[in-house]
């Protein structure tokens, strides 16, 4: 408002004059501020009237900034949004990106295939000598004495050294398990035992169970006379798995120049073999590779190979095919075996079986090969016949069975 003078006489007359202009609000101003979330708002006061006038201000609205966890083998990853206010959110998932198994040990986390511990610890020769349960690094290559495993599970990573033991390598107890790694190629265990010695490199007794993931299991033919059976590998009621890697058979004086699988105070061998190999190597013809006494067992399956199985008693007792096996593997058992793949092909001493799969356990061919023959003539078939006369709807048929 303007302000102005007025003129009042004593006998009531007046008048107005003398304007001047308004002198305008003079505002202070308390602002409140926004939030992510909140509106804020700009209060303005005049210092003279008191007049009150308030703006608002709108939200800002969040503004994240996103931080991103890499996957790992086993754990998803995704990013995380967060804004300075607090709040936060998570997008952007990624698989997990899986383990990456290089003989056993994971070369993104350094995790053990058979049980997933990432935390090895580095042993010396010294060190080999009083092993208890745990996951173990070779960080050179040692010679050391027969290791006696008791009960537990013992993960040793060979790192691409040599182990050798002066006599066995490993005699496994019941109920122990020792696991074989080789995370860098080319490692070896061996073993130099003498002539009066089962298992050359590793005794498993009764229970016990050796897993192999990588390296070389062997004989070391020139520090030691020929063993006498199970020349790399005794199975005495227990079992032994091979998942990667190689036993390299060696020169025995009886059976089994790799392996002997034989049963312990009730308990059956075991052999399966699920990838790697198993050779001849120095074995002679008349130690053979593997051998399986009557009442133990071998699985083949995968991408396997093993040069040779002989058997004690009947093959469909002992050998199992676990799916497609594709390896080539020849056989030998006893004459008196029946052996068969849709036809008898019983009587002989030697079959060759070349990428098989083996009808004894469910598969549905068998390639084989007769190194030896005295086969005994399939038989024809003979038909019964059924009719199904026709009817008023449905055809009639003739069902031939043999």
């Amino acid at each position: 408002e303007k302000g102005y003078t007025t003129y009042t006489c004593a006998c009531g007359d007046s008048y107005v004059s003398d304007e001047v202009a308004a002198v305008g609000h003079r505002y202070e101003t308390v602002t409140v501020d926004a939030t992510c979330t909140e509106e804020g708002s700009a209060t303005d006061t005049c210092a003279v009237c008191g007049d009150i006038q308030v703006h608002t201000i709108p939200a800002t609205g969040h503004s994240h900034q996103p931080v991103i966890t890499a996957p790992t083998c086993t754990e998803k990853g995704y990013t995380t949004y967060t804004c300075a206010c607090g709040d936060s959110y998570v997008s952007d998932e990624v698989a997990a990106v899986g383990h990456r198994y290089r003989g056993g040990v994971c070369a993104v986390c350094d995790a053990c295939e058979h049980c997933g511990e990432c935390q090895w610890i580095s042993i010396t020769e010294a060190e080999m000598q009083t092993l208890k349960p745990g996951h173990y690094r070779l960080s050179e290559s040692i010679e050391a004495s027969q290791q006696q495993l008791g009960a537990g599970t013992y993960c040793i990573d060979l790192a691409g050294h040599t182990f050798t033991g002066a006599t066995r390598a490993f005699y496994l107890n019941t109920d122990a398990t020792l696991n074989i790694m080789d995370s860098i190629g080319g490692g070896i265990l061996e073993g130099k035992s003498g002539a009066s010695i089962t298992g050359g490199v590793i005794y498993i007794y009764t229970s016990a169970t050796v897993n192999l993931y990588g390296g070389t299991l062997r004989h070391n033919t020139q520090k030691s006379e020929a063993v006498t059976t199970g020349g790399v590998i005794c199975v005495s009621g227990g079992a032994f798995n091979l998942y990667n890697g190689t036993v390299e058979g060696a020169n025995v004086t009886s059976y089994g120049g790799a392996i002997m699988v034989s049963a312990r105070s009730g308990h059956s061998g075991i052999v399966t073999v699920r990838g790697g190999q198993i050779t001849m190597g120095h074995a002679d013809g008349s130690g053979n590779c593997v051998y399986v006494n009557a009442g133990c067992k071998i699985t083949l399956s995968g991408n396997a190979m093993v040069d040779e199985i002989r058997f004690s008693g009947e093959v469909a007792d002992s050998l199992e095919i676990a799916g497609a096996y594709t390896g080539t593997t020849a056989l030998r058992y006893p004459a008196s075996s029946n052996v068969t793949d849709g036809s008898d092909i019983g009587n002989t001493d030697n079959a060759d079986l070349s990428a098989a799969t083996i009808t004894v356990v469910n598969a549905p061919c068998l390639k084989v090969e007769i190194r030896e023959t005295d086969l005994v003539a399939k038989a024809a078939h003979s038909y019964e016949t059924a009719v199904t006369a026709p009817t008023c709807t449905d055809k009639g048929y003739t069902t031939y069975t043999c």
